[in-house]
């Protein structure tokens, strides 16, 4: 039987924000393949854990989100795109 708590997410995204003004550009990372989480705090402390780790190549701490939590920014980006450009409205 499967644990409710248990989180499973497909990989993580890594972005760091560079700074144009010098010329550094934006560093984004892939980590592909199934993770499983005992829970969403589990989840949450590796999360800070990989920022943590990708701190070493960049001169900021970075942000990581799951595959999942990026496709639904992705989605909610597209559906207010959709929703201003509706020609109905």
């Amino acid at each position: 039987m499967e644990d409710p708590q248990e989180v499973r997410v497909t990989g993580f995204i890594i972005h760091a924000t560079g700074d144009s003004s010098v010329g550094i550009p934006d560093s984004s990372w892939s980590i592909n393949g199934d993770f499983y989480f005992d829970s969403p705090d589990d989840l949450k402390d590796f999360k800070e854990k990989l920022c943590d780790l990708f701190c070493y190549v960049c001169d900021s701490k970075p942000r990581a989100a799951t595959f999942e939590e990026h496709q639904a920014f992705l989605d909610a980006e597209d559906a207010l795109m959709a929703k201003h450009h509706d020609p109905k409205e």
